[in-house]
C-alpha cells in the first residue's frame, strides 16, 4: 500500500458514514487511474484531504441528519446557563440573567442600563 492509498483510507474515515465509503471507493479508482490521466499520485491523495478539511458536515445531505433534528441539536447549544463571569461573551450575548457583579468587569463601553 502507497504512502497516497494510505492518506486516502485516512481521510476516508474522517468522513461521515453516509458518504464514507463512496468517497473512499471513488478516491482509490482515481489513484488507479491518475497515471493513465497524466496526475500525480499525490495530487489526488492531496485533493481528497483538501476536500474533507472543507466538507460542510452541518449539511443534512452528507451528516445524513434531517433539518429539524439538525435545528434541535443547534438550538439545545445555547441552553446551558454559564455560572461564572469569566465568559468572554458579552452579557448582552448570554441570555441566562447574571450577577450585578459581573457587570462592574466589563470595559465601560459595553456596560450600560441596558444590559442590567
Amino acid at each position: 500500500m502507497s504512502a497516497a492509498e494510505r492518506l486516502v483510507r485516512g481521510v476516508a474515515a474522517t468522513l461521515p458514514a453516509a458518504i464514507r465509503e463512496r468517497h473512499r471507493e471513488e478516491w482509490l479508482a482515481d489513484l488507479d487511474g491518475a497515471s493513465e490521466a497524466g496526475i500525480a499520485r499525490s495530487d489526488v491523495a492531496w485533493g481528497a484531504a483538501a476536500f474533507a478539511l472543507t466538507l460542510s458536515r452541518s449539511d443534512p445531505a452528507v451528516s445524513g441528519m434531517t433539518r429539524p433534528a439538525l435545528a434541535a441539536r443547534r438550538a439545545r447549544w445555547g441552553r446551558f446557563p454559564r455560572s461564572d463571569c469569566s465568559s468572554p461573551v458579552p452579557s448582552t450575548l448570554v441570555a441566562t440573567p447574571r450577577p450585578s457583579s459581573c457587570l462592574r468587569r466589563l470595559p465601560s463601553p459595553l456596560w450600560s442600563p441596558s444590559v442590567c
